[in-house]
């Protein structure tokens, strides 16, 4: 694995349009460095080689997966009845996006 810098960790913020300060950069990388270790930790872990990666928790067979079947839909008036803080035909939340 490569190794997480500052550098890149600029270029990364750069790319997704993302403003970091010095500190903030300090930060993810402080955290990547923890995360590094956590890694490491695990892959030195005895006989972790041997075992095989997981899709599910529980082997296919064992588990009991629904139809994806469509029923009892609720029509827009329905569900906006039930809505406290609606306008028109649409339910009003808080903006979480600035």
């Amino acid at each position: 694995m490569s190794k997480i810098t500052k550098e890149l960790i600029y270029k990364y913020a750069s790319d997704l349009l993302i403003g970091l300060t010095v500190e903030e950069n300090k930060m993810v990388l402080d955290e990547f460095d923890i995360i590094n270790e956590k890694m490491d930790e695990i892959a030195n872990l005895e006989g972790i080689s041997s075992i095989e990666p997981m899709a599910l928790q529980d082997s296919v067979d064992e588990v009991a997966l629904r139809s994806d079947v469509v029923s009892d839909e609720l029509t827009t008036d329905e569900v906006i009845a039930n809505a406290s803080n609606k306008t028109l035909d649409a339910i009003v939340v808080p903006k979480v996006v600035e």
